[in-house]
């Protein structure tokens, strides 16, 4: 529901104030695979460096190997100044949550959104704490700039290292089996036939 009066399309625009609602069912957001968090920490178990500049390129690349599946999204919408927002946005979403703020500007058709997306939350010292990892949408609304922020996300894993070698020094100290990863199998080496010897020859 808007309003708004204006003697051009810039000036209607800017002057249009107004609220709704929207509701998106069965949606999918691409590139944005909510198993990225899994596949980050199987890289890191199997030696990936924690640090920034790594996990956010395995991150990256993790991200855009499917898309989030919306069941059902609803928020209200706000219209002031020429402005267009989303506000209490609720998404429901298989296997991650996912917070979404985002500005539109109508007269420029300028977007300004940020993605949260959360993984499941850890144990031990990481209980009730859940990984991140941010995306900020800015520019053009047809060809935005996509910057990924995953300084939430290398902490985690950070503190998950931590918390995983205290299990292991623990379970050292108390004599329990320490879990060891199976063994990358190995392909058999293929048998050479056997060559019968040459049998000497003896001077006469």
């Amino acid at each position: 529901d808007l309003q708004g009066t204006g003697r051009s399309p810039v000036a209607l625009i800017g002057a249009l104030r107004g609220d709704g609602t929207f509701t998106v069912q069965d949606g999918q957001i691409m590139r944005v695979d909510p198993s990225v968090f899994a596949a980050v920490i199987r890289n890191v178990d199997d030696g990936l460096a924690i640090d920034a500049v790594r996990i956010r390129d395995r991150t990256e690349a993790a991200l855009g190997n499917g898309g989030l599946d919306v069941a059902l999204a609803q928020g209200e919408i706000t219209v002031a100044a020429g402005q267009l927002r989303l506000a209490n946005t609720a998404i429901r979403a298989k296997g991650a949550e996912l917070g979404v703020t985002l500005g539109l500007d109508l007269s420029g058709s300028v977007i300004d959104a940020r993605l949260v997306l959360s993984g499941v939350p850890g144990s031990g010292a990481l209980e009730g704490i859940r990984p991140e990892i941010a995306l900020a949408l800015r520019g053009p609304f047809d060809a935005p700039k996509r910057t990924l922020d995953v300084a939430a996300f290398t902490s985690w894993l950070s503190l998950r290292a931590i918390e995983e070698k205290d299990k292991r020094i623990d379970a050292l100290q108390s004599g329990r089996e320490v879990p060891v990863p199976p063994a990358t199998p190995v392909q058999p080496l293929k048998q050479t036939p056997a060559v019968a010897p040459t049998p000497d020859k003896v001077a006469p």
